[in-house]
Order: structure tokens, then sequence, then C-alpha cells
């Protein structure tokens, strides 16, 4: 054996001992460190979805994933002429929201939301939708679209339609 490869066994072989070792500890992944039997902690429940009261954090939990379908304005859907996705409009209709979402339950249509997204909106909205969590003014941002008429199919805006 020439110098080299007596280095090479010297630096190698205390790696491969160390993993060889860790490997037949009965536990633990390939190449991981801990003591004999030792079983590597199972994985927790997934971190909690943010309670941040701030307009991003709600659109993010809730309206994109419940209510985007029927008031996303900037894909062209704004039933009831509310869109959820410009803080400008969310902010001028926050009452309807409360009333429709919080008091009277009645959106989103078919599935509630959930228990984690129904405090979520409840708490933001008892805050007075904060724009972020120190500040209800939102940074400069356009004005959303107004919702047109399709003169050409002859079709009005959607409305919401109020249930006795």
């Amino acid at each position: 054996m020439n110098q080299f490869s007596k280095v090479l066994v010297t630096l190698v072989t205390p790696c491969f001992l160390l993993i060889s070792c860790a490997d037949s500890s009965g536990g633990g992944s390939p190449g991981a460190i801990g003591a004999p039997g030792e079983k590597p902690a199972p994985p927790g429940p997934p971190p909690p979805p943010s309670d941040v009261l701030s307009f991003a954090n709600v659109s993010e939990q809730v309206f994109a994933a419940r209510c985007y379908t029927c008031h996303e304005r900037s894909a062209g859907n704004a039933e009831g002429d509310v869109g959820l996705d410009y803080y400008a409009e969310v902010l001028s209709n926050k009452d309807r929201i409360f009333k429709s979402v919080i008091t009277k339950k009645t959106m989103p249509p078919g599935e509630p939301l959930t228990d984690w997204e129904y405090t979520l909106m409840k708490r933001w909205l008892e805050a007075k939708a904060p724009y972020d969590e120190s500040s209800i003014q939102p940074p400069e941002e356009e004005k959303p679209p107004k919702q047109q008429p399709d003169k050409e199919a002859g079709q009005k805006p959607a409305r919401l339609v109020r249930s006795q």
C-alpha cells in the first residue's frame, strides 16, 4: 500500500464506521447520530395556519381558498358586485361581508367556513379589517375596475339575491 492509500484509509475508515454504527442502531435515518435504539421523533402536526390579522393573511387563508371563485374581481368574478382581491373594495364592503359571513353565515354557499376560518374572519373584521398588523392604511393601490355589463350579450352584472 502506498502512502496516499494509507492516508485515505485513515481518513475514510472513521467516517465509514460512524455511518455504519448510526445505521445499525435500530432507529434513525442513514447517517443519523443518536443513542443506540433511539427512535427518531415522529413528525409533528403541521404548523397551524397563521392567525395574523392582516389583509394578506385573510386573503391567503380564506378569500383565495374559499371565495375567489365568485369574488375575484381581477379575474372578472364579482358576484353581488363584491370583489375580495382588492383591499379598498373589501374595506368599503366590510359591513356586508360581516353580515353575510359572520352574522347570517350565508357565505360561502355550499360548504361553510371551518371554525378556524370563521374565527380568523370574525376577529379580522371586528378589528376593522386592518391592512397589516399595525395599520388599516394600505400602500397606494389602484382602485378595482368596475364590472361592466356585457352589452353584446345583453347581460347585466351578477347581483346578490337575498332570501327572506
